[in-house]
């Protein structure tokens, strides 16, 4: 409410992805706190004006970008199960503009951008350009997880996109990618000591033939 109040004050233009950009954008990352718990962060709202005020919104365009994988038709990449994680993949991505009804044609035909792919961990591989018209583009990303440990942890990661011509804008859209290594070996029983508020996450592959556990406390 804020933002948009101080938007409506110096007459900017505006639309709820953008909203949602210039918060994600501007975010701060709190320590000692899990990603899951988080998200991208704690928001900030004097730089999130600021962003608004120096990065103003596209009006001519109108639009948002959506980004998803044809395969599965999700805005992002989860691989959990043994299968998924003993193998490497190749998997396309899909990067759409999506304009409001009331977005002149001419504009639309005259839609171009240029973007930076840039991933943020070793294990994500992806092309380093991406040029986009008023049609969807797609680029390709190869994952491995095969070389993360076998540790019962959430490996998380992320593809995003830099306008190349505001590249200190910061992403203009965003890939996320979790992987979730289980452990294989055969697990009989598996004590833990729990503190009051903690939490405990550990993931497990299923033994063959496996159709229930006890859980005792």
């Amino acid at each position: 409410a804020l933002l948009l109040s101080y938007m409506k004050g110096l007459k900017l233009k505006w639309n709820a992805p953008y909203i949602k950009r210039v918060v994600q954008n501007t975010a701060k990352i709190m320590e000692n706190i899990h990603p899951l718990a988080q998200g991208y962060g704690l928001i900030q709202v004097l730089e999130a004006a600021n962003y608004l005020a120096q990065y103003h919104y596209e009006e001519k365009f109108n639009m948002h970008y959506k980004v998803i994988c044809p395969r599965s038709n999700k805005p992002g990449i989860y691989l959990r199960t043994l299968e998924e994680t003993s193998n490497v993949w190749d998997e396309p991505v899909e990067v759409t503009p999506i304009f409001t009804k009331d977005c002149p044609n001419q504009n639309k035909v005259h839609f171009e951008k240029r973007f930076s792919l840039v991933s943020n961990q070793p294990w994500i591989k992806i092309p380093s350009f991406l040029h986009l018209s008023n049609a969807s583009s797609t680029f390709q990303v190869l994952i491995d997880p095969t070389v993360l440990k076998e540790n019962s942890k959430i490996y998380m990661g992320e593809i995003v996109g830099i306008d190349q011509s505001q590249p200190d804008a910061g992403p203009a859209f965003r890939l996320p990618i979790t992987i979730v290594k289980p452990k294989v070996a055969p697990i009989k029983e598996y004590d833990i000591v729990l503190e009051s508020g903690s939490i405990h996450r550990t993931f497990v592959a299923i033994p063959f033939g496996m159709t229930y556990a006890e859980v005792n406390l």
